[in-house]
C-alpha cells in the first residue's frame, strides 16, 4: 500500500494522498506502471512509461483537484500528468517542461491527441509572456471542475497564474497519473494529493476565480466592453464605445483594452489614454469579476506600457451589479459614478477643467 498521507477518502476532501516515504522499490499497490517507474529515495522515479493511482476520482462527473512536486529538476525535463477513462485512454494532458534557458517552466494542455495549448505565447505585442519559474523543485496545482481544466500556480488559491482550457470531458474522467514526457534523466514526482472539487462537495476546494457558487465557466482570449455614457461629458469618450479587451498573457485571468483618448483639442505631445482592465477575483466573499480603469500618459504606443502594470497604479473600481447568481460576465452590468479627465492635473494646455459624466455603466459581451 500506498505510505504516509494515505487517505482513500474516508474524511474531508482527500481522496488519497502518497508522500513515497518508503524503501526503495515497487510503488507499491496503489500505483500502476506501464514500464519502469520505482521508489528512490522517498520519490515517485519516472524512467520511462506512465504511472497510473488506483483510486477513482469520486466526482461521477469526473471534478478533481490534484497536487504534486517535481523534484530536482533539470533543463529538458518533461512531466506529463494524464486524466484516462475507464478503458485507460487518455482525455487530458498537462505537460510541465523545464527550461532552464528561459527560467521558466512551459506549461501546456491538450484534449486526447489535440493541439496542446501553452503559456509561453505572446498575447499582446510587447509584453512578452508570463510563466511559472523554473525551480529545482516545484508544487503545481490541476483541477477539472467538470469542464474546466486548469494549472494554478502554487496552492488551489494561488491568484497571479491561471492556464486553463474547457474540455467537456467530464463524464468520462476516471484515473489520474504521471508520466516521462521526455528529457535528459528520470523524473521525480513526490507529495501526491488527489482531491474531491468544490464542485461535487462544497466543503471543498474551488481553484481558480470563484464565480458565485462555482459556476464552470469558459474564458476566451477576447471580451468585448460596451461602455455607455448617458450623461453630458464635455470631454470625454464618446456616448457609446465598444471596446476590445484583450488577455496580456495567456497564463493570467486578466483582460486590458486598447488606449482611448479621452482628452480632445490637447496639443501637448504627451498622449493622454484610458485603459480598462478586467480580471478574476479569487477570494472568497467577492462577486467573482471585478472591472476598473486607469489614466496614464505616454508618448508611446506600447500596449504594454504605464496602465499595464496594476500593482503600481491607483486605479478606479467600478460597481458590480450581477443578474446572475453564477457570476457569469456575460450577465453582469458594472456601473461607475462619475468620471473625472486627468487633463488639467498633468498637462498645462488642458484647460478644461473637470467635467464629469455620470451613471457610466459596462457590460461585457462577446
Amino acid at each position: 500500500m500506498g505510505g504516509g498521507k494515505h487517505n482513500k477518502g474516508c474524511c474531508g476532501c482527500v481522496v488519497g494522498a502518497d508522500n513515497f516515504n518508503r524503501a526503495d522499490g515497487s510503488l507499491g499497490a496503489d500505483w500502476t506502471a506501464s514500464d519502469t517507474a520505482a521508489i528512490d529515495g522517498n520519490t515517485a522515479k519516472i524512467t520511462s512509461g506512465t504511472i497510473k493511482y488506483a483510486q477513482e476520482v469520486v466526482d461521477p462527473l469526473g471534478s478533481f483537484i490534484v497536487t504534486f512536486e517535481t523534484i530536482d529538476s533539470v533543463d529538458g525535463d518533461i512531466y506529463d500528468f494524464f486524466v484516462w477513462d475507464a478503458s485507460g485512454t487518455v482525455l487530458l494532458t498537462a505537460r510541465f517542461e523545464a527550461d532552464g534557458t528561459s527560467g521558466n517552466w512551459i506549461i501546456s494542455l491538450r484534449q486526447g491527441a489535440g493541439a496542446w495549448y501553452s503559456d509561453n505565447v505572446e498575447m499582446i505585442s510587447g509584453c512578452g509572456t508570463y510563466q511559472e519559474p523554473f525551480l529545482s523543485g516545484r508544487e503545481f496545482t490541476i483541477s477539472y471542475d467538470r469542464t474546466n481544466f486548469r494549472v494554478g500556480g502554487t496552492t488551489p488559491t494561488q491568484p497571479h497564474y491561471e492556464l486553463s482550457q474547457c474540455y467537456d470531458v467530464g463524464a468520462d474522467v476516471a484515473k489520474v497519473g504521471f508520466g516521462h514526457g521526455g528529457g535528459p534523466i528520470p523524473i521525480s514526482i513526490d507529495n501526491f494529493i488527489l482531491s474531491d472539487h468544490y464542485v461535487h462537495n462544497h466543503d471543498c476546494p474551488y481553484p481558480g476565480c470563484l464565480c458565485g457558487n462555482g459556476g464552470s465557466h469558459c474564458w476566451p482570449d477576447t471580451f468585448s466592453l460596451q461602455l455607455t455614457n448617458p450623461g453630458d461629458c464635455y470631454v470625454q469618450l464618446p456616448s457609446t464605445s465598444t471596446i476590445a479587451l484583450n488577455k496580456v498573457y495567456r497564463s493570467q485571468t486578466l483582460w486590458v483594452s486598447d488606449k482611448v483618448l479621452p482628452c480632445y483639442g490637447c496639443t501637448t505631445e504627451t498622449t493622454f489614454y484610458v485603459q480598462f482592465f478586467f480580471r478574476c477575483l479569487f477570494a472568497p466573499g467577492q462577486p467573482g469579476f471585478e472591472l476598473l480603469w486607469c489614466f496614464g500618459y505616454s508618448d508611446t504606443t506600447t500596449e504594454c506600457a504605464a496602465c499595464t502594470t496594476i500593482g503600481d497604479l491607483t486605479l478606479g473600481v467600478w460597481d458590480f451589479v450581477s443578474r446572475d447568481a453564477d457570476c457569469d460576465p456575460f450577465d453582469m452590468v458594472f456601473e461607475y459614478g462619475t468620471w473625472d479627465t486627468p487633463c488639467s492635473k498633468a498637462v498645462d494646455d488642458c484647460d478644461f477643467g473637470f467635467p464629469t459624466c455620470a451613471n457610466l455603466t459596462a457590460e461585457i459581451t462577446e
